[in-house]
């Protein structure tokens, strides 16, 4: 068999690629610095405006470099990546459908396919900065008897650099140049 030399370089070409897009799931530490964990406090007020309880949820902050070279300063709100499962972080599963109510008072436990983990943990804080793990502790409530329970997340498993911009998942961060 004869391989042109445009031949074998399209062949190189699809290898190199594939190994770019291969990498997925994680790893953003590796590409990125000056991690930080931001706590956001908002109010949400009821429909008749009553009650507007003051709610938070939890963004990670981290200065990365993109395939341009450059610097980019990147944010990511942790409340679309991750759930609270009996008082255990967990990556958050993105369903089309879900039966489960939209309004969540505070403390209240949230299933496994909807996100919204920072309705049931407090007091986060990231632990580690590595260059392997990014390790992030919430006390989360456990959703049975309300009892907190101290739980540790590594957030380089599912966070990614694509392109300029941080991701967990199909959740899209913000990238600010």
């Amino acid at each position: 068999m004869k391989l042109t030399i445009s031949t074998i370089t399209a062949i190189i070409t699809f290898l190199a690629t594939a190994s770019v897009v291969a990498k997925s799931g994680g790893g953003f530490k590796e590409d990125c610095k000056d991690i930080q964990l931001e706590k956001v406090d908002y109010t949400k007020c009821d429909d008749d405006g009553v009650e507007c309880p003051i709610l938070s949820y939890f963004k990670v902050w981290a200065n990365c470099t993109a395939l341009d070279d450059k610097l980019y300063n990147n944010e990511l709100n942790l409340n679309l990546c991750l759930v609270n499962d009996h008082g255990k972080m967990q990556w958050r599963r993105r369903l089309e459908f879900t039966q489960y109510p939209l309004n969540l008072s505070a403390n209240t436990f949230v299933s496994p396919s909807r996100g919204k983990f920072d309705n049931s943990c407090e007091e986060c804080s990231l632990v580690k900065a590595n260059k392997r793990k990014v390790e992030m502790t919430c006390y989360c409530h456990d959703g049975v008897n309300e009892k907190l329970r101290m739980d540790t997340i590594d957030l380089n498993q599912n966070i990614e650099l694509k392109g300029n911009t941080i991701w967990c998942g199909d959740e899209i961060g913000i990238a600010h140049a």
